[in-house]
């Protein structure tokens, strides 16, 4: 059995995406402007709204700073979830939408044809045969 505290680390892990989204919502604003205002690009501000990625501690501050918060706003939104036992969770990958799955997808089949067009283009190549040592040193 786990400890409580591993418990609670948890838990308050998988409450971070929910409530990034309230705290940004709360600005008024929007993910495509979260990601030009703290560097990050808007697919990194989805991934982490959604859960689908954890933002390392220097991507959590950018996000936060670009939306003129920090890490003390994100913790109270955070107290605020856990408090009123709306432990939101992580998407099934049932639950996934239709264009996501397709996406999701599309990325394998890319990645098994690169993989075939590797193996196919590795029989092709003729080995390169390396000069032949006469066994004259420095002659030309």
């Amino acid at each position: 059995m786990r400890p409580k505290r591993d418990e609670d680390v948890a838990k308050t892990v998988q409450l971070v995406p929910a409530a990034l989204k309230r705290v940004r919502e709360g600005t008024g604003l929007r993910q495509y402007q979260v990601a030009a205002r703290s560097g990050l690009s808007k697919a990194q501000v989805s991934c982490f709204e959604t859960g689908r990625v954890s933002p390392s501690v220097a991507s959590l501050i950018s996000y936060l700073s670009g939306i003129g918060r920090d890490l003390s706003d994100l913790q109270r939104e955070i107290d605020r979830i856990g408090a009123s036992h709306e432990t939101p969770p992580l998407p099934p990958v049932e639950a996934m939408k239709q264009k996501d799955r397709e996406r999701a997808f599309g990325r394998a089949v890319i990645r098994a044809f690169t993989g075939l067009l590797k193996d196919l283009r590795l029989d092709r190549v003729e080995p390169v045969n390396p000069p032949q040592d006469n066994g004259a040193i420095g002659t030309e």
